[in-house]
């Protein structure tokens, strides 16, 4: 016995709606994405838009895409209207040489010269911090933090902090990335109380420069320590790597 029509109606769509209702959603689609593709158009006649605080999702976004951990996975299609130039600033960016043994010897580093080092590792989060116009309440607050670890041309490490200003932005950076400092304080820390004084970077501007594979772990020089009786000049205090809110690091910034 066929079906009535009330039956059709009370059941599955027809072939008829489903053609509509797909018809209508391939239209929002498509004029979604006109709308956005409107939106990237305006902001290249217009660079200033870029900076908007209201698409800040969009450069996360690429930032992601381009720079990020996974930026092989986002690569062109067959038929993109891209260009296939290289950046010369990503492949011919020299790292500065001698600088961390340089700081761990103690010798004093030329005014003139803005050191360029690779970053190995980056790590942002929150930290306890007792401010100084809360410690008779003894009342923490939560500091946002970017740590790095960087290399030199020689590939020694050295641990960085950026300061608290530069925590969000910090957040871009990935392994690989160059970058300048424009800006910075040689400071020392132990990592035990009983420890030899090692140096690290309190950096307050630097500007990314470009970006190269990092080399191989086993290329990688351990950490230096700072000679006995050359230490590194520093403006503050030997701070604790797992505790940077000590006053040397607050007094630095």
């Amino acid at each position: 016995m066929a079906n009535s029509p009330q039956d059709d109606a009370a059941g599955k769509p027809t072939k008829k709606q489903d053609k509509r209702a797909a018809d209508i959603k391939g239209k929002a689609q498509h004029e979604l994405h006109a709308e956005f593709e409107n939106l990237l158009q305006s902001i290249l006649t217009k660079p200033h838009l870029w900076f908007d605080r209201s698409l800040q999702y969009l450069r996360n976004f690429v930032a992601t895409v381009s720079r990020g951990i996974d930026r092989h996975k986002f690569t062109a299609v067959e038929g993109d209207e891209a260009l296939t130039v290289t950046d010369e600033k990503e492949s011919s960016t020299t790292i500065t040489t001698k600088f961390i043994s340089s700081l761990a010897a103690g010798k004093n580093l030329p005014d003139d010269v803005d050191p360029i080092l690779s970053v190995l590792s980056r790590k942002t989060g929150f930290h306890d911090h007792l401010h100084h116009e809360s410690m008779i309440q003894n009342q923490k607050q939560k500091v946002k933090l970017t740590h790095l670890t960087l290399l030199d041309g020689d590939n020694n490490q050295i641990h960085a902090r950026l300061a608290t200003h530069l925590a969000d932005i910090g957040r871009q950076l990935v392994e690989g990335d160059i970058i300048k400092l424009e800006l910075f304080t040689p400071l020392t820390y132990h990592v035990k109380e009983d420890s030899p004084l090692m140096p690290a970077l309190f950096i307050l501007q630097y500007s990314r420069v470009g970006h190269a594979p990092v080399p191989l772990q086993k290329s990688i020089q351990a950490m230096l320590c700072c000679e006995p009786t050359k230490q590194p000049p520093t403006e503050a205090p030997a701070y604790n790597i797992l505790d940077p809110l000590k006053s040397g690091f607050r007094n630095g910034e």
